[in-house]
């Protein structure tokens, strides 16, 4: 049988078992993918009580105090890339400067975060600070 004859003959039936193969396979796959993108898929988690960070301008001597200490934030990335991390993996900072005046006592916290994952939302989202008295020695009046 020649190879035009393998074609032409029964055409219309081989072309719809052809278009229903393909049919099958891609609902089969797009199903296998939803269910890989269940496991890989973006997903988000909290990361609760990390300890802020403060960075400051070199030569920076005065004491400071920071209200919130800890923050929460909410990640996002690849589910199974989230399961692995811990707070261990951030960064949480804010920086201050010596120029009290001009951020009235708040700055904003950052998240330094690992490759793939970035930072939806931190709460609190920036912490007052104030100078700290630093209390010399007492003078001694006396007798």
């Amino acid at each position: 049988m020649a190879w035009r004859d393998l074609v032409q003959h029964n055409f219309w039936w081989k072309l719809t078992a052809i278009v229903l193969a393909s049919l099958i396979w891609l609902t089969v796959d797009k199903g296998e993918r939803g269910r890989n993108a269940d496991k890989f898929g973006d997903a988000t988690r909290r990361f609760e009580r990390v300890p802020v960070q403060i960075l400051t301008e070199p030569g920076f001597a005065n004491s400071i105090s920071i209200t919130p200490k800890t923050v929460s934030f909410v990640a996002r990335g690849q589910s199974g890339v989230l399961e692995l991390l811990s707070t261990d993996d951030f960064t949480v900072y804010a920086r201050i400067n010596g120029r009290f005046d001009k951020t009235n006592g708040r700055s904003p916290v950052r998240v330094n975060t690992p490759d793939g994952v970035h930072v939806e939302e931190i709460l609190p989202s920036e912490i007052t600070f104030e100078k700290s008295i630093e209390l010399g020695p007492k003078p001694h009046f006396g007798n």
